[in-house]
C-alpha cells in the first residue's frame, strides 16, 4: 500500500519542500482491498488499503501458488475454497482470467493530486475532461470543456490563459448539463489549444474525450 494514501476525500494538507508553481497535476490509479478478496490479501494489508496493480497481482500470484496446483505454470486448478469461491468455478483457468476475475472484486481507486499538493480520492468512476462543439447564433461554433474541477484546474487561470493564447472570449458557466463541476465555453473550435495547454498542466490525453473533433489540418 502507499504510505501516504488515506481514505479520504480531500486534504488541505499539501506537499512540503516542493513549490507548487512547478508541480503537476498527477492521476494515478489504484486497488482497493474488498471483502470478498481480504483472505488473500489478508497477511499483506487490510480491508480498504490501496495498491498498485502490480503489487495486486504479486500478492494474488503468490497465494495462488502456495494454495492451489499449477498445470506447468500456464493453467490454475483452483483448489481452495476462497479461490473456488471467487471463480465460481473449480475448472482450470489461466493466470490472465484469474487475475481479471479478482481484481474485477476490487475497488478501483483514483488518487488525482492537484497542482497546489492537495489530494481527491475517488472510489467512483472518473471522469474524463470532455470537449465538446456546438453552433450557436450565426453558425458561430464554440467548445465547451466539462469536467475540469475534478482535476484541480483554476477556471480564471484556465480562462485567462485561453484568452491570451489564442485572443479568444472564455467564460466560466456554472451548473452546466452532463458537467462536474465548472465548464469552460471559448469561442471557435479551440480544442487543440486547450488539449494542448491541459497537457502542460500535467493531465494525460488518456483523461480527455472529444479530441477527434479537433479540425484536420
Amino acid at each position: 500500500m502507499h504510505p501516504l494514501l488515506k481514505d479520504f476525500e480531500t486534504t488541505d494538507e499539501k506537499i512540503n519542500d516542493i513549490k507548487t508553481e512547478k508541480m503537476l497535476i498527477k492521476v494515478d490509479d489504484y486497488f482497493a482491498v474488498t471483502e470478498p478478496v481480504s483472505a488473500i490479501f489478508r497477511n499483506k494489508c487490510g480491508k480498504s488499503d490501496l495498491m498498485e496493480k502490480a503489487q495486486v497481482r504479486q500478492i494474488i500470484t503468490a497465494y495462488v501458488k502456495s494454495m492451489n496446483p499449477t498445470i506447468e505454470g500456464k493453467l490454475v486448478i483452483p483448489n481452495d475454497s476462497v479461490l473456488v469461491s471467487l471463480l465460481g468455478s473449480r475448472e482450470p483457468v489461466d493466470w490472465n482470467t484469474l487475475f481479471q476475475k479478482i481484481i474485477s472484486k476490487m475497488t478501483k481507486t483514483y488518487v488525482i493530486t492537484w497542482a497546489d499538493g492537495r489530494q481527491l480520492i475517488r472510489k467512483t468512476a472518473l471522469p474524463k475532461i470532455t470537449f465538446k462543439i456546438e453552433n450557436r447564433a450565426g453558425n458561430k461554433k464554440v467548445t465547451l470543456v466539462n469536467n475540469l474541477s475534478i482535476y484541480g484546474i483554476d477556471p480564471k487561470k484556465l480562462c485567462r490563459e485561453i484568452q491570451t493564447g489564442v485572443a479568444t472570449s472564455a467564460v466560466v458557466v456554472n451548473n452546466a448539463a452532463e458537467c462536474e463541476g465548472f465548464q469552460i465555453l471559448v469561442q471557435g473550435n479551440q480544442i487543440l489549444f486547450i488539449s494542448n495547454l491541459l497537457t502542460k498542466y500535467g493531465v494525460e490525453k488518456k483523461h480527455m474525450t472529444g479530441l477527434e473533433l479537433i479540425p484536420k489540418k
